[in-house]
């Protein structure tokens, strides 16, 4: 048993019940399900265990992005000049550049076993616990602790079975290759004609619905209308409807209706927190480093608020852009907008780096290359990082384009130099704010030091023991006295941001050779990626690092990707896949569009909508497609098993934050404030490394999810458990687990069992009749009413209880680990 629920009997109604009905029959099989879990917890039965991680299955978008991120570049830099297939005879037959390379092995065998670290010659051999390599010197401790936690999720290697690649030949067809799909610019197209004229709301509706009928098939009925308002309210806001909205669609599904309730959801200041963490995903935000050094980052959250007051005020997505990649370049009309440009650059700064690298070459282009990897995912949906060693195997992006890319990026600061020894730290800018503030703050930090200087003075006479002593304590005593005095008044502190600023040594960069800091090869000039450009390369004055006009390029709308990009990922957000379902991978080794002239359409009314995501949502969830059921038709299911033609809606988990967040609400304790400076607790380390996440503790908050700090290496489990976004990657699309130990967290979790008590309180204090409470408790955790047989069923549980209170904690338990509660319809 996990968390020490009170044990009890089960009552003999329920055993008879769960075996007449087998589980799962109706909406109340999810619920049975977990009534049943809730008793047998509470009854200490066992046997319920975790699915094996590594247990077959492809790898995940999000596993081998970790391989490309964590992975390659170490095999690049220390392993393939000896362990390479291209060598005539590797050391010790050992290749290490191909996973068949590591599966077969060399002398000693297969170098690698998927899931299993301490049984892995290859992580022995870093360890140096038998071999000692590389040889040159032992790997940081972090950069093993990737390794290992590479072989433990089944080690992720996608070099193999390649495709063939555009940029295989020695010479890039430029024409060819720009003939491949996404790099061709978005087409208009009219929308299709359709036999069933009536069906379609929109022109959307008409792309869906003609693949349907060219494949035979029909879309699914719409769904029930509180089914609809349920996944509207968590699509929009990540918050159930309330019981009053509840009743009153209820009343009048009518369209009218809907769309009011969409437009006044859309305004709510829910649905930018909520849309924000989407975008927090992709920018990879963290309160802290985490890596080897994992140092406190006290001033990502204003990154983290401007992105909210961004989805709030629906900024243009294409500023949203600019003002990520240069806003501190950009002129500004007031102070505010000047600090708003300056926060939004932290996108750059938020990346983990190995801040101990004593190698400072290295680690400046290692700074480089996340940047560089960070725009290619979240704006081009470009897998850009292995150009850095080679050309790219698959997609048009020789090394030079990478390296044009890194002139820019190499003449932007990030760090300012060393803290401590080998131990690098980031660097912070003021933002801008009215003059009577800053120049009180200079004439304090004036008179600070002056008074210093005195005290410092006096304190020398008086060591020196002359015979002016009394002189001196005087003075000593007056210095004091000053600096107290001058404490007393302190203005506040100059806020500061993560920010950049153009480096004080800007021009091109080299080749690194093999992606070697230090092996130099040819000069490149700065510019952009030629597979998404045209015209003549780019002139960016030598006295510019080429930001701004890096984020010109990107929001261009003559940029084949940027705006395709964003429109697959908020319609991914809203159906369940996107209509290219690798959101982060645009790529030869992506999948390919299910709708590409729907995709063009929706992409060119975008831009002509001024980059208005919020107007892009709205449209999306006003199509019939949308309103779909998710209900099982096995004769379509039967040609179209995956979806991918979308005749129903696809059944989706909640986010962890919704649940989280849905909890709280319905216990009353929901705090919708947002945290300013979450980290001002801690001092420079959050931990001494991330080895040790114990040493961090944070206090339990019933804030909103998006406000809780995020601090790599000591994530919430509660979080985890639910796939919530590894802040060390870009994650575009996350992961979604069915397994049995998230049942078990939500019985048995100690804050989610504090919420159920919460929650059971309310309800008594609330509603004295037991079938009101019930219909309450229905209606804050699964926004329905209960059915008849349902009401039955629970009430007469509760009344053979002995402890009332408990009785409804196991009630309110019941729905919490049901499928129901975590699952949108």
């Amino acid at each position: 048993m996990i968390g020490g629920a009170t044990r009890t009997s089960m009552p003999r109604f329920l055993l008879q019940w769960l075996s007449l009905r087998g589980l799962s029959r109706c909406r109340g099989g999810s619920m049975a399900l977990g009534l049943l879990a809730v008793v047998l917890s509470s009854s200490g039965a066992g046997g319920l265990r975790a699915e094996d991680p590594s247990a077959g299955g492809e790898f995940s978008a999000e596993e081998l992005a970790f391989f490309e991120a964590k992975i390659r570049p170490v095999l690049v830099s220390h392993c393939l000049e000896c362990h390479s297939s291209e060598l005539e005879v590797p050391d010790g037959g050992l290749a290490l550049d191909l996973a068949s390379g590591w599966e077969v092995g060399g002398d000693s065998g297969p170098a690698v076993t998927p899931g299993d670290s301490a049984g892995s010659l290859l992580v022995e051999a870093i360890r140096y616990e038998s071999l000692e390599m590389p040889p040159e010197g032992k790997l940081p401790d972090s950069v093993i602790a990737d390794f290992e936690r590479w072989v433990e999720m089944g080690a992720p290697d996608p070099r193999e079975g390649a495709p063939v690649a555009i940029a295989a030949q020695s010479e890039i067809d430029w024409n060819a290759a720009r003939q491949f799909w996404a790099f061709r610019p978005p087409r208009p197209t009219s929308p299709p004609a359709v036999r069933d004229s009536i069906w379609p709301r929109s022109e959307i509706d008409a792309y869906v619905l003609a693949k349907l009928e060219a494949a035979g098939l029909r879309p699914a009925p719409d769904a029930d209308p509180l089914v609809r308002l349920r996944r509207l309210a968590y699509d929009l806001t990540g918050l159930p409807p309330t019981p009053e909205r509840m009743e009153a669609f209820g009343d009048d599904p009518s369209e009218e209706r809907w769309r009011e309730i969409v437009d006044e959801l859309l305004h709510r200041p829910e649905y930018a927190e909520h849309w924000g963490r989407h975008w927090l995903d992709v920018a990879r935000y963290a309160d802290s480093n985490g890596s080897d050094f994992n140092a406190t980052f006290h001033d990502a959250w204003r990154y983290r608020d401007y992105v909210i007051r961004s989805f709030a005020n629906d900024k243009p997505f294409d500023q949203f852009i600019t003002e990520q990649i240069a806003g501190d370049l950009l002129a500004a009309s007031d102070p505010e907008v000047a600090a708003e440009n300056l926060v939004a650059t932290g996108f750059l700064m938020l990346g983990t780096k190995m801040l101990s690298e004593r190698d400072k070459a290295k680690l400046e282009m290692d700074v480089v290359d996340d940047m560089i990897d960070s725009v290619g995912r979240a704006f081009l949906g470009l897998t850009l990082g292995c150009a850095r060693c080679h050309d790219h195997k698959f997609d048009p992006i020789p090394t030079e384009d990478y390296y044009a890319l890194a002139g820019i990026f190499r003449s932007t600061q990030v760090l300012d130099g060393e803290s401590q020894k080998y131990v690098s730290t980031w660097h912070k800018r003021p933002l801008p704010v009215d003059p009577e503030h800053a120049a009180a703050v200079a004439e304090y930090e004036q008179q600070k030091q002056q008074w210093t200087a005195d005290l410092n003075a006096a304190k020398k006479e008086l060591n020196a023991a002359k015979a002016a002593v009394e002189g001196a304590k005087q003075k000593l005593v007056a210095a004091t006295a000053a600096l107290e005095k001058l404490e007393a008044t302190r203005p506040p502190p100059l806020p500061m941001a993560m920010a950049v600023r153009d480096a004080a040594t800007i021009g091109d960069t080299f080749v690194c050779v093999r992606g070697e800091a230090n092996n130099r090869g040819p000069e490149v000039a700065r510019g952009f990626l030629r597979i998404c450009s045209s015209g003549p390369p780019a002139e960016i004055p030598s006295d510019q690092s080429g930001r701004v006009q890096l984020a010109e390029w990107l929001s261009s709308p003559q940029n084949p990707l940027t705006a395709r990009v964003i429109v697959n990922r908020v319609w991914m957000h809203l159906f369940g896949e996107g209509l290219v379902r690798t959101v982060d991978n645009f790529g030869v080794q992506g999948e390919r569009p299910t709708h590409p002239e729907l995709l063009d359409r929706l992409t060119l009314d975008f831009i002509r909508d001024g980059w208005s995501v919020r107007r892009l949502v709205r449209r999306l969830v006003l199509t019939r497609a949308y309103a779909q059921s998710s209900r099982l038709d096995e004769t379509a299911f039967a040609i179209d098993p995956e979806n991918r033609l979308l005749w129903r809606a696809s059944r989706r988990r909640l986010p962890a934050e919704a649940m989280r967040d849905t909890l709280l609400r319905a216990s009353g304790q929901l705090d919708r404030t947002p945290s300013v400076a979450p980290m001002a607790g801690f001092g420079t380390l959050v931990t001494q490394n991330v080895a040790t996440p114990e040493e961090v503790a944070l206090q339990e908050t019933p804030r909103r999810t998006v406000y809780l700090p995020v601090i790599r290496g000591k994530l919430s489990p509660f979080l985890t458990s639910f796939d919530f976004a590894d802040p060390d990657l870009i994650v575009g699309r996350r992961s979604s687990t069915n397994v049995p130990t998230q049942g078990l967290v939500l019985l048995n979790n100690p804050e989610v069992r504090q919420w159920c008590e919460q929650i059971a309180d309310r309800l008594r204090t609330t509603e004295s009749e037991p079938h009101e409470r019930l219909r309450r408790m229905y209606q804050w955790l699964l926004q329905r009413e209960p059915t008849v047989q349902e009401r039955q069923w629970l009430l007469e549980f509760a009344a053979g209880q002995a402890d009332e209170t408990e009785a409804w904690v196991k009630l309110v338990q019941t729905l919490v680990a049901s499928t129901e509660f975590r699952f949108l319809d």
